[in-house]
């Protein structure tokens, strides 16, 4: 399977080119079959959805993000 993670921590990244619109439309034409989105500020390493997503990837699994930041 081949998962994709989309992450804004601002309102404004939108305007950067980070919107959630354009991770998920990027990681939809790579082919992710399931995207985790999560909206969660950067001042924290703490990424609830993050956390659970990495606990079910299996050995053969993908995971892609748009950048590493993200």
């Amino acid at each position: 399977m081949i998962y994709g993670y989309a992450r804004v921590s601002t309102a404004t990244q939108g305007r950067d080119g980070n919107s959630l619109e354009e991770q998920v439309a990027a990681l939809e034409k790579y082919g992710c079959g399931e995207i985790v989105k999560e909206a969660f500020t950067g001042k924290t390493m703490e990424r609830p959805r993050f956390t659970e997503l990495l606990s079910v990837l299996k050995e053969g699994d993908t995971l892609v993000v748009c950048k590493l930041d993200r």
